[in-house]
Order: structure tokens, then sequence, then C-alpha cells
């Protein structure tokens, strides 16, 4: 069965007025996982291309490609991404330079550190897991300076 791939909402917050805002900027991009041929060792070469249709077991890997487009030094920015209902999370795989990664398993309302990631199942809790994880967000621990571009991301399966 192929799949068009659904992109996940991505969100943006920082410590800067309404107008700085609108210039800071990140741009979503979804690529899939190819396989191109295999190394002198066996191992498979992969690379990676638009992800405009996909199939169960794909590997995707989901960006944010962000840009401070203002004059003036951002702090306290922070970058969510949703994950999407058809697909897992693979473990430790968010990234991005400079930032604290946490998760979400309750649509974004609230975020932990994954090994502090618990879900409530027939009212006991227990430890998520890769599939209950709905939102990724990065906080960025120093400042993103004018002109500054950067990259975040996760990969994933598609189930």
């Amino acid at each position: 069965m192929i799949r068009f791939i659904l992109l996940a909402g991505a969100l943006f917050s920082a410590a800067m007025t309404p107008a700085l805002a609108q210039e800071f900027t990140a741009t979503q991009l979804v690529e899939r996982a190819v396989i191109t041929g295999q190394d002198a060792d066996g191992n498979a070469i992969v690379a990676f291309e638009k992800a405009d249709r996909v199939q169960p077991g794909d590997a995707l890997l989901y960006k944010l490609n962000y840009t401070n487009g203002t004059a003036d030094t951002i702090e306290n920015a922070k970058l969510v991404m949703a994950v999407p209902a058809e697909v897992t999370y693979n473990e430790n795989s968010a990234a991005g330079e400079n930032t604290s990664v946490a998760f979400s398993t309750d649509g974004g309302q609230s975020f932990a550190p994954r090994g502090e990631l618990t879900v409530s199942s027939d009212g006991a809790v227990r430890a998520a897991s890769s599939e209950d994880i709905t939102h990724i967000r990065w906080t960025f621990s120093g400042q993103i300076t004018a002109g500054q571009t950067g990259e975040v991301g996760y990969g994933a399966v598609v189930r």
C-alpha cells in the first residue's frame, strides 16, 4: 500500500517582539531513505530523497530548516514538530545543534525528557513507547544570531 506522507506541523516560539517572530522561519522537509548500493564491506549505502509517496516500513527523516532572518539575536527559541500518527519515532534520532530535546505523548500539551516520559494506560502509569510520542520540542541553549541558519530533525518509520 502506498501512502501520501502527511507533513508534521511545525511551531516555533522565541523571546522576541511579534514583528521579529515573523522573520524567524522554519521550513519542514520530509525525506525517505533509499538504498543505493553496498560498500566494499557489504554495508548498505543510503541516500535520502523527497518523500512524495511512502510505504509501510519506509525509513523517513523529518527536518526543520530554520533561519533567523531578523537583524537581531534571538534567545530562548523553541521549535516543535508533530510526529504523524502514521509513523513511529526512531529512538535516539532527534537531534539539533545546541538544543535540548523533549517529547510529548499528549498532543503537545506537556513535554518531558525521553527517560521521564510516561503515559497512563488502563489506570496504570507506564514508560512511554516510541509509538506513544506525538510531538518533539527542541529548546535552543544559546542564541540564534542574525542570519543564522540551522536544522533540527528526527527519524521515523512508516507504520
